[in-house]
């Protein structure tokens, strides 16, 4: 394993490392957003959105990439 010199300064009990779902993000996303739809998933200068607003925001963003013709593969930058 590479030397990972930051986690000596992790408390006790932090883990190392993390076990990942093997989903894709939309996968999760729409997952997480099935079942704590009204909860807040983001809070960004005094605004909130939740997980259903995150989700379909999300789907219609993937679905004008589409209609703007970028396909699987293509590299999309966001800034």
């Amino acid at each position: 394993m590479k030397e990972r010199p930051w986690l000596a300064s992790y408390d006790e009990g932090v883990p190392k490392t993390l076990e990942y779902p093997e989903k894709t993000l939309p996968e999760i996303l729409a997952d997480v957003a099935g079942r704590f739809a009204g909860n807040p998933a983001l809070y960004y200068f005094g605004s909130r959105m939740t997980y259903g607003e995150l989700h379909e925001k999300a789907d219609r963003f993937a679905r004008l990439l589409v209609r703007e013709g970028v396909k699987p593969g293509d590299r999309v930058a966001l800034y």
